[in-house]
This record gives C-alpha cells, sequence and structure tokens, in this order.
C-alpha cells in the first residue's frame, strides 16, 4: 500500500459505552499501525465512537509509535 502512495491515516470503531476509551487490544493496534506507517507519517489517528451522541460520544487519540495521547478538541473561536 505505501509502496503505492496510499497511507492509512486512522482506524475508527464502536464501544458499547458511553464514554470510549480504548482497551489494550485497542491500544496495540494503534501501536502496530504506527509503527508500521512510522516511514511515511507522524503518526496514525484511532477514534471510537460511544453510545451517546456525538460529539460526546466520540473520542480521538493520535499514536506516534511510541504513546497514545488523547487528541484535545479546538474550541470554535469567534469571528
Amino acid at each position: 500500500m505505501f509502496d503505492r502512495g496510499l497511507h492509512c491515516v486512522g482506524l475508527w470503531h464502536t464501544h458499547p459505552e458511553s464514554s470510549p476509551a480504548p482497551s489494550s487490544e485497542d491500544r496495540a493496534l494503534a501501536r502496530d499501525h504506527a509503527r508500521a506507517a512510522a516511514s511515511q507519517v507522524s503518526g496514525v489517528v484511532f477514534a471510537i465512537v460511544g453510545t451517546i451522541p456525538l460529539p460526546a460520544g466520540l473520542k480521538v487519540w493520535v499514536d506516534n509509535g511510541r504513546e497514545l495521547r488523547l487528541a484535545q478538541r479546538l474550541l470554535d473561536t469567534p469571528q
């Protein structure tokens, strides 16, 4: 995939909980993808959708191959 110029920049799935958190399997999956893509991208996005309505039910992390960090939501700024 990478040799053809295609890059996976993220993964997503759902969890049966209101405010989702990555399981140990989720963490391992994100780490594996981040390490595999390290020569092409600086990290992968890992999103989990929970059972409460968006945006509260959506959590997003970024794994750079060394750590999985929760992405911070940018607040709307007045124009």
